[in-house]
């Protein structure tokens, strides 16, 4: 993985910067109540601002990919969440949480479900989704 991220970048100097879409945070700058110890623990925090609206918030490509990207190059020094060293969050500023809810399911039948796999928290407009608030993630 590390060698494919280093011939990618090698070859376009724009993979060494944060797309438009992310930010790197200081975790202790986040404004979210109820943070657990492991994401308080991480110094840093990258956000992915997605930019979907109501009327397509059931839309999973390319996001869902895209957010493993992100993950792997930024988030993490191995294979696994458990490897990770930064905070990974995904931002929905358009989006009403209970929307969200109802269009995109923890159902592992369906790609929605790949929303849950990553993220350590979801920021909405009008609330958020936590790790403890019941979406799986491997042990660290």
């Amino acid at each position: 993985m590390e060698k494919e991220y280093k011939t990618r970048v090698a070859g376009d100097s724009s993979y060494r910067r944060l797309a438009p879409s992310l930010s790197l945070v200081p975790t202790k700058s986040l404004r979210v109540a109820g943070l657990d110890a492991r994401t308080k623990r991480r110094r840093e925090s990258l956000i992915y601002e997605i930019g979907m609206t109501p009327k397509k918030c059931r839309r999973e490509d390319p996001y869902t990919g895209t957010q493993f990207i992100y993950d792997y190059c930024h988030c993490r020094n191995g294979p696994t969440v458990a490897d990770r060293h930064t905070n990974f969050i995904l931002k929905f500023p358009k989006l009403r949480k209970s929307l969200w809810l109802a269009k995109n399911p923890k159902d592992p039948t369906r790609k929605s479900y790949l929303w849950y796999a990553l993220a350590d928290l979801m920021i909405f407009k009008d609330g958020v989704l936590r790790r403890s608030d019941g979406f799986e993630q491997d042990a660290e």
